[in-house]
């Protein structure tokens, strides 16, 4: 039995990809959706990533994919034959998501929904 087959070690990797997807939609949703780009250029109209209804559907798309990401991770996770290299993907792939994150929402052209 490994370090990694008791539950309590299963359970604290659900506990850390848990707390950075939330950072990770926090952090979507509180600042790069809101304030956008640091500069926008003065030209009219304003390109569609500094308008925030553009950057809606793009921050929608980025939080569906933590969201995926996050559901990977946990049932990898708590797997009882799973390998637990997975795991350690999927929370890596949780802490670089809100750096990769902010720059799409901020600096990608965007949609609008709906």
């Amino acid at each position: 039995m490994n370090a990694f087959d008791r539950p309590t070690s299963r359970l604290g990797v659900v506990a850390v990809a848990g707390a950075l997807a939330l950072v990770s939609v926090l952090l979507i949703w509180g600042i790069a959706v809101p304030s956008g780009p640091l500069v926008c250029p003065a030209v009219y109209p304003a390109p569609t990533n500094c308008r925030a209804e553009f950057r809606v559907g793009t921050g929608l798309v980025a939080s569906i994919v933590i969201a995926a990401a996050f559901v990977l991770t946990v049932c990898v996770a708590l797997r009882r034959s799973a390998w637990r290299g997975a795991a350690t993907c999927g929370v890596l792939v949780l802490v670089v998501a809100p750096f990769l994150a902010y720059a799409l929402v901020t600096g990608l052209p965007g949609f609008a929904v709906g």
